[in-house]
């Protein structure tokens, strides 16, 4: 009993430290940001959350109900009343599925579109320093394949990871109010799941940035194709552009292998986990019954509650196991809305003159590329009279 309270407390404390990594990020920040502006959409969202969970858990407990107290003693008005009962609830638990499946995809399409505007609005503010410093390839996949990623965490997150806590935490209250014994059993699952996702998270996170930085690549690569064409053909450079692009798609290639058979191992580890904790409550289950210290009905609604808290702390787990990704992507969309742009328009700028003798004197002006350490000195003398105009070039170094 101490190893299996001592195991609980360290499953609590790994559970905890990850949720404040997990709500402290990146792409968790600027999720919330945006999520404030859809807060009606997202109240309904927790709604139909407690409706599914109100008939996925409520259906169990009818069924054992209908089992023991209708079933073993024949009675079919018993039977049709709880019968009547299980159709309502599944009624409320469908609608409340349509309405999970609604307000998540509404919502994460919503914040897409608002983050896109909001990165297209800040490029207009960006000189050219800047697009250089980001790279235009970059800034492409930024607006289309990051914010793609954002948007299926985001659905993944509204429809699963809002859904699961409540399911784990509700599942794991009806599994040890129904028998203690068998609930015991099923606390060693918990630490191998996060052991299972810690570890993966831990090595998905450099594979999704290397991912990322490897589509810049490709798009950097594809667009100076696409704009020098007639230069690469003019100097015959096919074969080498072509070995260039192949270099740089077989890497991305790799590590998306790499990448895709490590998500999609997890879900058979869980389910073998799952499995093998299913196959022990079902030996152990089958001695108390066979002893008369549990009742069949109560039996099958464990089974129910063990599979509901299994399978929403797997659920919960692929949300954990693709937020790496998701905040590779939100770190790099983040970079573009904070960035400080250098050259900024004054709050109160001239626009028109006041007098017909108005002038726009530029005088003692420094003007350089970036990185260059030649600077050039403008004077410019501007008069009222359209092409009046006289204009100094003087060559300095700084």
């Amino acid at each position: 009993m101490r190893v299996i309270m001592l195991d609980y407390k360290v499953t609590l404390y790994l559970i905890i430290v990850q949720l404040l990594k997990f709500y402290q990020g990146v792409a968790m920040k600027l999720i919330i940001k945006y999520l404030k502006q859809h807060k009606i959409l997202f109240l309904l969202n927790v709604f139909a959350i407690l409706a599914l969970a109100l008939t996925d858990l409520g259906i169990p407990t009818i069924m054992a109900k209908m089992i023991d107290e209708g079933v073993a003693s024949k009675d079919i008005a018993l039977i049709k009343q709880y019968g009547t009962v299980l159709l309502g609830v599944a009624f409320v638990g469908g609608m409340g599925n349509i309405l999970l499946n609604y307000t998540s995809t509404r919502i994460a399409t919503r914040i897409t579109r608002d983050i896109r505007v909001d990165m297209f609005n800040k490029s207009q503010e960006l000189s050219h320093s800047e697009y250089n410093e980001l790279g235009v390839s970059s800034l492409i996949t930024r607006v289309s394949s990051d914010v793609y990623q954002l948007q299926l965490f985001v659905q993944m997150l509204l429809r699963m990871g809002l859904n699961s806590p409540v399911m784990i935490l509700a599942s794991a209250v009806m599994i040890y109010n129904t028998n203690v014994n068998l609930a015991l059993k099923v606390a060693i699952a918990v630490p191998l799941i996060l052991i299972v996702v810690i570890t993966v998270g831990f090595l998905s996170n450099p594979l999704s940035r290397k991912q990322q930085k490897l589509v810049d690549t490709l798009n950097r690569i594809t667009r100076e194709n696409i704009t020098g064409v007639r230069v690469i053909r003019a100097f015959r450079k096919d074969d080498h552009e072509t070995k260039r692009f192949n270099e740089v798609n077989t890497e991305y290639t790799r590590t998306s292998k790499k990448l895709f058979l490590l998500m999609a191992g997890v879900e058979p580890v869980f389910f073998f986990i799952l499995n093998m904790t299913v196959l022990v409550v079902m030996v152990v289950g089958a001695q108390m019954v066979d002893l008369g210290q549990l009742e069949v009905g109560v039996l099958i609604a464990f089974f129910e509650y063990l599979f509901h808290v299994l399978f929403s702390l797997l659920l919960f787990s692929i949300v954990f196991v693709m937020y790496p990704r998701a905040a590779v992507s939100a770190r790099r969309i983040s970079e573009v809305l904070h960035m400080e742009p250098n050259i900024t328009n004054p709050e109160n700028g001239v626009s028109e003159g006041t007098t017909e003798t108005t002038e726009i004197v530029f005088d003692n002006v420094s003007f350089a590329y970036p990185m260059v350490k030649r600077k050039y000195y403008i004077i410019l003398t501007l008069l009222p009279n359209k092409g009046d105009c006289c204009l100094y070039w003087i060559n300095r170094k700084w």
